[in-house]
């Protein structure tokens, strides 16, 4: 008999969830919570890899939940420039921890795409307002 694999748990409900409680974090201390999470459920869940988890930030910030609040110089001089990683900070932008967004990111990044490109095929200006409806001015 296979071994039943449990599903994922949404990174994005865990960003929100977190930055509620904690108001900024780094993706890394989003990334080692997540990761301690996942494996201390009974059965052991599988985490998202770091770099998923990095896609899914820049995701919410492209749609407005998430934003940086502050910036961290690296502390030491490295020895190749291209090796100095700044801390990046990120909060939940005030009012949107209630969006629809946090469910499904992508989907809702996608149905702004269209809405965007719609507006642009017809020449209507178009606003987004829910998951994808569109008003005409």
């Amino acid at each position: 008999m296979a071994k039943r694999i449990q599903p994922r748990k949404s990174f994005a409900k865990f960003v929100r969830t977190h930055l509620m409680s904690h108001e900024r974090a780094t993706i890394r201390d989003l990334y080692k919570e997540y990761k301690a999470v996942c494996e201390g459920d009974s059965p052991p869940r599988t985490p998202a890899r770091y770099s998923s988890c990095r896609i899914i930030i820049s995701v919410l910030r492209r749609c407005g939940v998430v934003k940086d609040v502050k910036v961290k110089k690296a502390e030491t001089e490295p020895m190749y420039k291209w090796t100095m990683h700044d801390k990046k900070f990120v909060a939940i932008v005030p009012g949107m921890d209630t969006h629809p967004v946090w469910d499904d990111p992508w989907k809702y990044l996608k149905s702004k795409r269209e809405i965007k490109q719609l507006s642009q095929d017809e020449g209507v200006e178009a606003t987004l307002i829910g998951e994808s409806d569109i008003v005409e001015k």
